[in-house]
């Protein structure tokens, strides 16, 4: 098997116009001060903030699963479930907006 170019189209004005900006944007700058500039680009995340998301996520599943049965189905153990996954929500949702991380998580 042998590998072949693929043509691409040229650029259009618009997209040739954004490249030229970036280029003038960034000639002056060093690779190091590219490099520090997209590592300091990224949203930091702590410890805490991550296994916060994470249960969240966890207890957000719990929660769907429980509230599409039938209640009258339930076994008292699944209402503890339920109520004990709707406390971890709660939890997880006070340690993202003490950390201002809350659009991690959808609700």
């Amino acid at each position: 098997m042998s590998a072949t170019a693929t043509p691409t189209a040229p650029l259009s004005d618009a997209a040739r116009a954004a490249l030229h900006r970036l280029e003038r944007a960034f000639a002056d700058r060093s690779v190091n001060d590219v490099l520090a500039h997209e590592a300091g680009s990224y949203v930091r995340r702590t410890e805490a903030v991550n296994k916060a998301v994470v249960q969240y996520e966890i207890a957000a599943a719990t929660v769907d699963r429980l509230t599409a049965m039938d209640a009258r189905d339930m076994a008292p153990a699944q209402f503890d479930s339920l109520a004990e996954a709707q406390k971890r929500m709660a939890q997880a949702r006070a340690t993202l907006a003490a950390a201002g991380q809350l659009h991690l998580v959808v609700s």
